[in-house]
């Protein structure tokens, strides 16, 4: 058999619908393939050749290719094509980079971030925002904050204690509606995170992706804490995640810097900040806005909850 057909048996081809737009996703690397199926399971609407029943389930869809191409045996790399922008980032393997990449710890994680960036690229009505995002009687409250700072053990620590979810990575706002959507990707857990929340994974509702470093569990919200998904709210809050101290502080932030801040953390390119900043203001404008230093888990669970509740003292 020639050496082509035998790597065509290797792509394997998944359609993603993501806010109305559909997304293509051509793969030779499985490890990559597989980890976006079960980060996306909410958005997987199956093998390339279902488009047409995706297409039934979706009213005027549009969208873009992905092609992830498996380069390290000629050139140490993987190509990711992201809607016609290219990639060769330096690998290892397909768990770990060869090269800096600005804090993207992986290949796994560098593909979710493109796919959203291009994603946010095409997006009119709504922005992606790199943060954790919960509910709490309607009330919006977003958790930005960079890799390591706790979004997704905090996210999860307030849903467990009564928060409704909407994403522990991805804050989905309607800027025209002033809304927060729910973004439900599959929530990544360490092999120590389960235990420091206390919670469990059930074998029959998690997948477990090894890679040369640690054990990565992936486990769908609902699965995980049954009845938590959030509807739609109003963002009432925005606590700017600090990394860790020995204490629990949570710090008042005027809006005038939070709404500056915030586009940090976009996964967009800033090709027009000043527009973004316009659409923004109004919405950072009605929110309060802290910065949050976690101490103790249990404490800024508490502290949280103190301030939506309208007794947490600020300073």
């Amino acid at each position: 058999m020639p050496m082509e057909a035998r790597m065509d048996e290797r792509v394997q081809e998944d359609l993603y619908c993501f806010l109305g737009h559909e997304v293509t996703v051509r793969s030779d690397l499985p490890e990559l393939a597989e980890h976006l199926r079960s980060v996306y399971a909410q958005f997987h609407l199956g093998p390339e050749v279902t488009r047409a029943a995706g297409r039934a389930r979706v009213e005027g869809p549009s969208g873009f290719q992905v092609e992830v191409k498996d380069c390290l045996a000629e050139t140490s790399e993987i190509l990711f094509d992201i809607g016609g922008t290219i990639y060769r980032p330096r690998c290892k393997d397909p768990y770990t980079f060869d090269c800096d990449t600005a804090g993207i710890p992986d290949p796994l994680s560098f593909l979710q971030f493109v796919v959203l960036m291009e994603l946010s690229r095409r997006l009119r009505d709504r922005h992606l925002i790199h943060a954790g995002a919960v509910s709490w009687k309607g009330k919006g409250l977003v958790l930005p904050g960079p890799a390591g700072t706790g979004k997704t053990t905090l996210t999860l620590a307030l849903v467990k204690r009564g928060f409704k979810f909407l994403s522990d990575e991805v804050a989905c706002f309607h800027l025209k509606r002033g809304i927060l959507e729910p973004f439900p990707r599959t929530v990544n857990l360490r092999h120590d995170s389960p235990e420091m929340i206390g919670l469990s994974l059930k074998a029959s509702t998690s997948h477990c992706m090894t890679g040369p470093r640690e054990k990565v569990w992936t486990v769908g919200i609902e699965d995980l804490l049954p009845g938590s998904l959030s509807d739609p709210c109003v963002p009432r809050f925005l606590l700017f995640l600090r990394g860790f101290g020995e204490k629990t502080r949570l710090e008042p932030v005027a809006a005038s810097s939070a709404v500056f801040a915030l586009l940090k953390f976009s996964f967009c390119r800033l090709d027009d900040p000043a527009s973004l900043l316009m659409d923004f203001a109004p919405i950072v404008d009605k929110m309060e806005c802290f910065n949050l230093v976690m101490g103790e888990l249990d404490v800024a669970v508490e502290c949280v909850l103190r301030l939506l509740n309208g007794t947490a003292n600020a300073r």
